[in-house]
């Protein structure tokens, strides 16, 4: 699997094409995950790209969470539909599907953006405008609670 630190500025051809980051490349453990991620649309204004393994470790986790839950196959439906394989080219690039750029509004200028165990892909604009300030807001307020070290004696503050 990987683990995705970084922001990064690119921007996405007449092809729909864009370069994946040899820094993100290089923190996947496994030079055959480098060849084939998995895109997947979310409920937010970006994609999200997985290693295989990261998307099977996703899926599991979903999976075990709903276990006993109505409805389970028409989420793992809609989860299956919304995500697609997609080759890293010889050149270091993933085509975007024209429906998946759609459906998040990517603009010609994009982020792709660690999130430890996926990259997401953003239309800059929003990242820069929305997205990252509000995660700046969120992270301010919540630093406090996992930020927190334990004392001498093991106790959280």
């Amino acid at each position: 699997m990987g683990f995705f630190t970084g922001e990064y500025a690119h921007k996405l051809d007449a092809k729909n094409r864009v370069f994946v980051s040899r820094r993100l490349l290089d923190q996947i453990d496994d030079p055959e995950q480098r060849r084939q991620f998995q895109i997947v649309r979310t409920e937010e204004p970006c994609l999200t790209l997985f290693t295989d393994a990261g998307f099977r470790a996703h899926v599991r986790g979903v999976q075990a969470a709903q276990r006993n839950l109505p409805g389970r196959r028409t989420v793992n439906r809609r989860a299956g539909s919304q995500a697609q394989p997609i080759p890293l080219d010889a050149q270091g690039r993933i085509t975007v599907p024209e429906e998946f750029r759609a459906a998040v509004g990517l603009g010609e200028e994009i982020v792709l953006v660690g999130c430890l165990d996926c990259i997401e892909i953003w239309d800059a604009k929003i990242w820069r405008e929305q997205e990252l300030p509000r995660a700046d807001d969120f992270y301010r307020e919540q630093s406090v609670h996992f930020l927190a070290q334990p004392d001498a004696d093991g106790a959280q503050p």
